[in-house]
């Protein structure tokens, strides 16, 4: 007698094996992927400053200087603004336990009081800054110490971003050395003597008397009086931020940190309640602000394959964008066409493949033109590439020719730059072939001169 067989049972089985198929052959070639290309790594090419790095306090005062003269004949768009921050946590308040709990509900209701004020200032594109912004007053033997912060660190695998250098990356596991970077801006700190009274008179805001009474009694309104105040100054700081390409002043503010006690009597309807005196710490800030007319494409560099589409964007900086007229125009049309509104189209295979053209587009604003130019390169773009060998064991004296596979096959640019991490164990001469030089373990990688694909051979050297 046969056995019956249960289909179902059969079918489900067989379901199973292939969908198990399907994911074992689908990770292999996912892993084969992964590990045959270790993802694009574009070369740091820091630009160079108009200016260096101030490395001294007098270099960054004279810096300072010479940016807000800058500011003042240039006439960017500018703005003022005043910021109060009370740290609640160290409001101290001797009196009445009513006149404590409710101390504690005031804290923001103040801020906004002092905020608003002082009146913001603005001053449009070509208008002229003078009346809105602060001019620094500092010179050098009334400085603590100074910073400039325009360098950062970031992981050549996946962007991960530090403020110290790395030798690998935590984040994804990479384990080359994060690149050093520099910042658009600088970001310069001036951290002033705050022992020095003729600093604060002279270097920062001040609030004459009829203001100082026209706040208090804004604030007060009848019910209560201050009888006296004194102020403690903890930190003063001037900060300033310039574009480090152009020396254009972007940002300055004037910090002050306090701590504030104010001795205080209840009046009027409020008479019955006992006064007393309040402690806290105050952070002041003036902050200005400017911003400097400019066009900038959404691309430096880009790639266009041949007779195919593709579009810039360019984002304008003054007053009305929207009724500004681009102008953009190619180096060579037989190369890369644009139009009035920025979209390319790439030349033919035979004329353009592998040939690039200048797209620049430009505007005019206020008797002056800015403008902002991408290079646009035609080809069929590299994808990925590997290596012949992910591994390779050697003995000193061996060499071995390394060949890469590019992906697709029809890429234009099929040539890559070598790299070893150490030649006292391994070279690599630029035709890939490597050369063991001494006992030890090195990575031998190759970057490709398109798209910087990243693909490496680890090399055993006995």
């Amino acid at each position: 007698m046969k056995k019956q067989v249960d289909k179902t049972k059969v079918l489900t089985a067989a379901v199973i094996t292939i969908l198990c198929l399907i994911f074992v052959v689908g990770f292999i070639y996912g892993l084969n992927s992964v590990l045959a290309m270790e993802g694009a790594d574009p070369p740091v090419v820091n630009e160079p400053p108009a200016t260096p790095a101030p490395t001294s306090a007098q270099e960054a005062i004279d810096y300072l200087y010479r940016a807000v003269d800058m500011a003042v004949a240039g006439k960017p768009k500018a703005e003022s603004k005043d910021e109060f921050d009370i740290d609640g946590d160290t409001l101290s308040v001797q009196g009445s336990q009513a006149v404590q709990a409710a101390a504690q509900f005031v804290c923001d209701d103040v801020e906004t009081l002092l905020e608003d004020s002082f009146d913001a200032k603005t001053a449009d594109f070509f208008a002229g800054i003078d009346d809105v912004l602060l001019r620094p007053d500092v010179t050098a033997d009334e400085v603590e110490s100074f910073t400039c912060d325009y360098i950062k660190y970031v992981c050549p695998s996946c962007g991960e971003e530090s403020a110290e250098p790395l030798d690998h990356c935590e984040a994804c596991g990479g384990v080359y050395p994060y690149n050093e970077v520099w910042k658009d801006d600088y970001v310069i700190a001036l951290v002033l003597k705050e022992e020095d009274d003729d600093i604060v008179e002279k270097c920062f805001r001040q609030r004459s008397e009829a203001e100082i009474a026209a706040l208090t009694a804004d604030a007060v309104n009848g019910k209560m009086e201050i009888s006296s105040t004194e102020v403690t100054y903890n930190e003063l700081t001037v900060v300033f931020k310039v574009n480090r390409v152009n020396d254009e002043l972007k940002e300055l503010s004037y910090h002050k940190k306090m701590t504030v006690k104010a001795d205080f009597a209840f009046i009027g309807d409020y008479a019955a309640v006992e006064g007393g005196s309040a402690t806290f710490d105050l952070e002041e800030k003036n902050e200005f602000f400017l911003t400097w007319p400019s066009l900038k494409l959404n691309e430096s560099t880009m790639s266009i394959e041949p007779g195919s589409d593709d579009n810039l964007l360019a984002t304008l900086t003054c007053s009305d964008p929207a009724k500004q007229t681009v102008t953009w125009t190619s180096s060579d049309e037989s190369i890369v066409k644009v139009d009035e509104e920025g979209y390319l189209k790439g030349g033919k295979h035979k004329v353009a493949e592998g040939k690039s053209a200048i797209i620049t587009a430009s505007f005019e604003f206020g008797g002056k033109t800015y403008s902002d130019s991408c290079e646009v390169f035609v080809r069929y773009p590299v994808e990925s590439i590997a290596l012949s060998k992910r591994k390779a064991t050697m003995k000193a004296g061996d060499s071995l020719n390394l060949s890469v596979k590019f992906s697709p096959k029809k890429a234009t640019v099929q040539t890559v730059t070598w790299y070893t991490e150490n030649e006292a164990v391994v070279k690599v001469d630029p035709d890939g072939t490597i050369r063991a030089v001494a006992p030890g373990n090195a990575k031998i990688y190759c970057l490709s001169d398109d798209g910087y694909f990243r693909s490496s051979c680890e090399v055993t050297v006995k």
